[in-house]
């Protein structure tokens, strides 16, 4: 078994793996022999990764990780280049639903959905009507409340993400080594 690597990389889930998929790959386009090891405690894709709900979305109350997420999200939707391996995602949208004051508006939402288009996030105020129509018999939707949209979220499964990650370490050749904790590190020229 080889124990020599470039890089080793702690955790396994969406973002070590990416991680460890770019590091690998810049090290190929360098012409480096160097390898990469993915490390977990668990399996990959089991923390926080396994416990997403698997929706990507750009909307937030700070503009800088509104443009972040819709980075993120365009990535997600065209992994191949990326990861080397394909990722299925529905785009069903979101629907943000705030309270409305007594004139029947929300200040703060209104603010963010002027924040979010400055940021190039789709994020418009729809009706309860278009709300209802969305949103389905799945939420209880009220009077008092306003409603917005945010056509370009996605829904990922969490089970197919997973399969990704497995695929990409394995389409990268990055050694993996699953239930395993690390105890230290010792580095050597």
């Amino acid at each position: 078994m080889e124990n020599a690597f470039h890089t080793v990389v702690l955790g396994g889930g969406c973002l070590g793996a990416a991680s460890a998929v770019a590091i690998q790959r810049r090290l190929r386009q360098r012409g480096s022999a160097g390898r990469v090891l993915l490390v977990d405690k668990s399996v990959l894709g089991a923390g926080l990764s396994a416990r997403h709900s698997g929706l990507g979305r750009a909307a937030n109350a700070d503009r800088a990780a509104a443009v972040l997420a819709t980075r993120a999200i365009a990535l997600w939707r065209n992994l191949m280049p990326h990861w080397g391996v394909r990722l299925p995602a529905e785009q069903p949208g979101a629907v943000w639903i705030a309270r409305a004051d007594a004139s029947g508006d929300n200040p703060r939402w209104r603010s963010l959905q002027s924040a979010m288009v400055e940021a190039g996030v789709a994020f418009t105020r729809i009706t309860g009507e278009r709300a209802r129509e969305l949103c389905g018999a799945h939420v209880k939707l009220e009077q008092d409340e306003v409603f917005y949209h945010e056509p370009d979220a996605l829904q990922l499964d969490p089970a197919e993400i997973r399969t990704a990650l497995y695929r990409a370490v394995a389409a990268n050749e990055i050694a993996v080594r699953e239930k395993t904790v690390a105890q230290g590190f010792e580095r050597a020229d």
